[in-house]
């Protein structure tokens, strides 16, 4: 447990120095080319996110995002929009906050956020999580495609997946509704170095004309409604390194409808991957951080039937008020409450 963590943070920190030092996630689809493109998909994202059904928005959304994508080394001339990770605009009506040099600006224009040497904006009503849905894995569950020697899963490929898409609050997304949700947008000026696909190095702006989305930076939302799951629950015996004795962790197995919003950024790109991952005595293969449930502190769900301590036991569980949140140079997080749950 503590090398896991130890390896966590240490991968946490090396984000971090590679973020300042330009260099970024992989990703599969997001990048934008011209201005006039980035205004296009902006139209088609937005048509998607507000759209009230979850078929349409999926099928639209991943429209509008494979739409606006092209490859890194085509270089705008000038920057002239902040872009989302969907390759959607951000336009001065989603705007709900602008800092300039950490001072609060009455009102936004691109030339000020272009020409400083840090801003930042904050749009409420909007996030962003990646277009997915797939199967999660265990060394339990697939003990057949297990290689334990390589701590891997046969068959199972690392993905990349680089198609996001925008939500709106009062969006249904695989059976919930968003409730709330806010992103955040910066230009670190030249105090971010990256090094660009020219081979050259520049900051912030000069990034953006190769990367429109480089201006994000962290994403959250929350959920209405309730969502049934198969997995894996275990309760911590003893603090650990940020773990508290009780608190209550949560891993998905088989198909799982929970939404994506793990983001890394390497290698000049945004994406969400999928990593192996170990703690006490599983083993899993998926795209989601391990889900906080609380402290059985102050749980009211029933868990008198699970009385092992760091060690994880099968169950059914249904989750309801959804948390989730997308750093791509920090921790993304999921947490959520337990409405009900089953021992199988």
């Amino acid at each position: 447990m503590k090398k896991l963590l130890i390896l966590a943070l240490a991968g946490i920190l090396s984000l971090s120095t590679i973020s300042l030092c330009g260099c970024n996630n992989e990703t599969e689809s997001s990048d934008s080319s011209s201005s006039s493109e980035n205004s296009s998909s902006s139209s088609s994202s937005s048509t998607s996110s507000e759209s009230s059904t979850e078929s349409s928005e999926s099928s639209e959304s991943s429209a509008s995002s494979s739409e606006s994508s092209t490859s890194t080394d085509v270089k705008q001339e000038e920057v002239t929009n902040i872009v989302g990770l969907a390759g959607d605009i951000v336009e001065s009506g989603d705007i709900t906050s602008f800092k300039v040099d950490f001072e609060d600006v009455s009102e936004f224009s691109m030339e000020k956020f272009l020409g400083a040497e840090y801003a930042e904006v904050g749009c409420d009503g909007f996030a962003y999580v990646a277009d997915y849905s797939g199967k999660s894995y265990t060394d339990r569950d697939n003990a057949d495609i297990f290689n334990e020697s390589e701590m891997s899963f046969n068959g199972v490929p690392d993905e990349k997946i680089k198609n996001f898409k925008r939500i709106n609050v009062g969006d249904k997304i695989n059976g919930l509704t968003v409730k709330s949700a806010n992103s955040n947008f910066r230009n670190m000026g030249d105090s971010s170095v990256y090094s660009l696909p020219n081979g050259e190095e520049g900051g912030t702006v000069e990034a953006a004309k190769y990367l429109p989305e480089v201006f994000f930076g962290n994403c959250e939302a929350e959920f209405d409604g309730d969502l049934e799951l198969d997995g894996y629950l275990a309760i911590a015996g003893e603090d650990d390194y940020g773990i508290e004795t009780g608190d209550i962790r949560f891993v998905p197995s088989g198909d799982c409808a929970l939404p994506v919003m793990s983001l890394s950024f390497r290698d000049f790109e945004f994406f969400s991957e999928r990593y192996v991952s170990s703690e006490y005595d599983l083993t899993w293969s998926n795209v989601y951080p391990v889900i906080d449930l609380g402290n059985v502190s102050s749980v009211t769900a029933d868990l008198s039937d699970i009385s092992e301590r760091n060690s994880y036991v099968k169950v059914k569980i249904t989750l309801t008020n959804i948390k989730m949140s997308g750093y791509p140079d920090w921790i993304n997080s999921v947490s959520a409450e337990i409405k009900d749950i089953e021992r199988v």
